[in-house]
């Protein structure tokens, strides 16, 4: 059936994908996720790709670890306070992005169908609903 929906409005790749997370049954109870680290090992790994920018991206599209390449290129997420590394709100809001990618309403839309992705397959949680708002205004 959602197939049939999907073709009818023409849907994208992303839309299709969103469309099914939302179809999905919700958990009555948000269960607690725990929280993200990257473990050492990547850490080495990251700084030894010296020849290309390499990033670690979690739940939220939050930037997780970077090498020096990748800080060099976006930004130093890691100098940012923690609230503020993530990827959807380095390409919506800082100005860095709209000049640093050729299609840049391209990746802002891909970036955004992410963040809404995530969200239909999670249940809300105030660091999303925040995210979401700022990235709103």
């Amino acid at each position: 059936m959602l197939d049939a929906v999907a073709r009818a409005l023409q849907l994208t790749g992303d839309e299709r994908s969103h469309l099914f997370a939302l179809a999905r049954p919700t958990r009555s109870l948000p269960r607690l996720l725990p929280p993200q680290r990257v473990r050492p090992g990547l850490y080495r790994i990251l700084e030894g790709m010296t020849d290309m920018p390499a990033l670690v991206v979690g739940r939220r599209t939050d930037i997780l670890a970077t090498n020096r390449l990748a800080r060099a290129l976006f930004t130093d997420f890691d100098a940012l306070p923690r609230v503020e590394r993530n990827m959807t709100r380095f390409v919506v809001l800082d100005e860095t992005a709209r000049t640093l990618y050729d299609d840049w309403e391209g990746i802002a839309h891909t970036s955004v169908a992410a963040l809404h992705l995530y969200a239909g397959q999670h249940p809300p949680r105030p660091q999303l609903a925040e995210l979401i708002g700022e990235l709103s205004l």
